[in-house]
C-alpha cells in the first residue's frame, strides 16, 4: 500500500513538473523583426550603427532631451514621459544594443568602450548640435561618459536613479548571476518562467508592469536571457570612482526613497562629487521610478529644462 501511495505521489509530482515546463516553454529565436512589427509605431526610427540595426523613438520639435534607458530596459518604457514633453521639445528615447528593438552587440561585446562607441555613432546620426541628456540607472553612467567626451554638445544633464554613486555602507562585491549556475543558461534558452520574472520586476517597481507581454517578447529574442553573463565579462570597466566633477553642465539628480538598486545614499554621493547640480527625492517609488511616479518625474524634468 505504501509503495502505491509513493508511486501515486511521484506521478502527481512529475505531472506538475511537466505542466510547468509546458507552461514555461518559450524558446529564444531570431524573431526581432516580428516583434518590431507587432509593436510598430509612427515614432519608430532605425539607423545602422557599426553593423547593428539600432532603434529609437522620436516625437516633437525643439532642442531634444535624449533618453538612455537602464540595464535590461528599453526606450519604449518612456513613451508616456516622451509624450508629456514633446509639445515643447523633440524627445528621443534610444534602445541600447542588445535591448528593446535594437539588435544584439556583435560578438556579444557589451564593454563600456563598445557602449560608448554605439552611443556616439547613434548621436551623430541624429544630426543635432545641442542636446539635453537624460540617463536612467546604467544609462546615467553612460550619459555622464558621453557628456565628458562631448561637453560642448550637452546643455543639461539629468541622472535618474543613476549608477555611479558610492555608498560606504554597501558591499559592491560582484554577486553570482542566475546564468552562472549550472544548467540555468541552457534551461533559459528554452523556458521562460514568467511568474519568476514578474516577481523579480516587483523588486524594482511597485506594480506589475502593464507592458509585461512586451517584456516577455523582448526576452524571447536570441541571447537576451544571457545578456548579464556577457555584460559581467567587462563590468569592472564601469568604474563608480570615475571623476566627473569637471562637467560644467547644470545637472538634475533624481532619486527615489524606495530604490534598493541605486539608493538615495548613492545619489547623495553623486551630488557631492559632481558640481552645479540639484538633488530631488521622489517619494513612494522604487528603482523604476519612471513607471511608479511618471507624472512627478515629468514635472520635475520639465521645470529643470525650462530654467
Amino acid at each position: 500500500v505504501m509503495m502505491r501511495i509513493i508511486k501515486y505521489l511521484l506521478g502527481i509530482f512529475l505531472l506538475i513538473i511537466l505542466a510547468g515546463l509546458i507552461h514555461w516553454y518559450n524558446p529564444e529565436g531570431d524573431n526581432l523583426e516580428k516583434i518590431r512589427e507587432k509593436y510598430q509605431s509612427e515614432d519608430d526610427r532605425y539607423v545602422n550603427v557599426n553593423g547593428i540595426s539600432a532603434h529609437y523613438r522620436i516625437s516633437g520639435q525643439g532642442v531634444p532631451p535624449i533618453i538612455i534607458h537602464g540595464n535590461q530596459g528599453y526606450g519604449m518604457e518612456y513613451d508616456g514621459f516622451r509624450k508629456s514633453l514633446d509639445k515643447k521639445y523633440q524627445v528621443i528615447a534610444i534602445d541600447l544594443m542588445g535591448h528593446g528593438f535594437s539588435e544584439n552587440a556583435l560578438n556579444d561585446d557589451y564593454s563600456l568602450a563598445n557602449f560608448n562607441r554605439y552611443i556616439e555613432i547613434l548621436m551623430d546620426s541624429l544630426h543635432v548640435t545641442k542636446i539635453n541628456l537624460m540617463g536612467h540607472s546604467l544609462g546615467g553612467f553612460l550619459a555622464m561618459q558621453y557628456t565628458k567626451n562631448h561637453t560642448d554638445r550637452v546643455d543639461k544633464l539629468i541622472l535618474l536613479n543613476s549608477f555611479g554613486g558610492i555608498c560606504t555602507t554597501r558591499d559592491y562585491t560582484p554577486k553570482k548571476s542566475m546564468e552562472e549556475y549550472l544548467g540555468v543558461e541552457t534551461f533559459s534558452k528554452y523556458f521562460l518562467p514568467k511568474e519568476l520574472i514578474l516577481k523579480g520586476l516587483k523588486t524594482v517597481m511597485l506594480e506589475e508592469p502593464k507592458d509585461a507581454e512586451l517584456i516577455f517578447d523582448i526576452l524571447s529574442v536570441s541571447k537576451r536571457r544571457s545578456y548579464v553573463k556577457y555584460l559581467k565579462k567587462t563590468f569592472a570597466d564601469f568604474d563608480r570612482s570615475v571623476d566627473f566633477s569637471d562637467l560644467p553642465q547644470k545637472k538634475l539628480i533624481i532619486t527615489s526613497d524606495l530604490d534598493n538598486t541605486h539608493s538615495p545614499c548613492e545619489a547623495e554621493n553623486l551630488t557631492l562629487r559632481l558640481s552645479n547640480d540639484t538633488l530631488v527625492m521622489i517619494k513612494g517609488a522604487k528603482h523604476a521610478s519612471i513607471r511608479d511616479k511618471p507624472k512627478e518625474i515629468s514635472k520635475v524634468v520639465e521645470e529643470f529644462l525650462g530654467q
